[in-house]
């Protein structure tokens, strides 16, 4: 009878210490689960942080550069960039352009005839078809002609038309105004947001275009410092 007594005690013990064996063995197990989860949110938190970091170093590196990059295009003058003026054949028509832009002469208005400047960050690539950051024409046309060679754009919808004028040594006994005609729109086909001012000068007429709304900024700039004494 103590025998029997004796091995059932031992049957309960040992079951007692299975139990606590696979207590402890669950709560090994529920810590070590834990344990990963705090550390993979760790890890997520710290990769979250990382990448609002690199985040933000790349906004002032952007924000940087673009400050950097403004103060190379209008680098002297007051600011405004380099002076530009057309042939003093028809009078000195002229304007202030960003200095990281450069300029090709392509046509020399040689014997009264047609002149072009085209302006390009950089560098210039002559040719037909390409989209310029700038163009300046003097055209041996009338300025009506060359107004009313647009009406059919401004009629199709893919130019809108309105007056442009800029005023010269403002507050000043100098004072004078130029005035023209502005239009917006496609100025080469495909290519939205383009924009021309065109303006009178003596018998002839001046034209000032950007190609692409890309530089429209630049532009609107541009034509503020438009000057022409006749």
């Amino acid at each position: 009878m103590l025998a029997k007594l004796m091995q059932g005690g031992r049957l309960i013990f040992i079951g007692l210490i299975v139990i606590l064996v696979a207590g402890l063995l669950a709560t090994t197990s529920s810590l070590t689960r834990a344990r990963a989860e705090v550390n993979e949110m760790a890890a997520s938190t710290e990769a979250i942080v990382a990448a609002r970091e690199a985040e933000i170093r790349f906004d002032e590196r952007t924000t940087v550069n673009a400050d950097w990059e403004e103060r190379q295009k209008y680098c002297n003058a007051g600011g405004r960039g380099h002076a530009f003026t057309g042939p003093d054949d028809y009078g000195r028509f002229g304007f202030y352009h960003p200095c990281t832009w450069s300029i090709y002469i392509s046509q020399p208005a040689r014997g009264g005839g047609n002149f072009e400047a085209i302006f390009h960050p950089r560098q210039v690539v002559a040719g037909g078809g390409e989209v310029y950051a700038l163009r300046f024409q003097i055209l041996n046309q009338s300025y009506d002609n060359v107004i009313s060679s647009r009406s059919g754009q401004v009629t199709a919808g893919r130019l809108t038309q309105s007056t442009f004028s800029n005023t010269i040594n403002p507050g000043q006994i100098t004072q004078y105004e130029i005035s023209g005609m502005r239009f917006d729109g496609e100025m080469v086909p495909g290519v939205p947001g383009g924009s021309e001012v065109i303006f009178r000068i003596r018998d002839k007429t001046a034209i000032v275009r950007t190609d692409s709304g890309l530089f429209r900024e630049d532009f609107n700039r541009l034509i503020e410092t438009i000057v022409y004494t006749p």
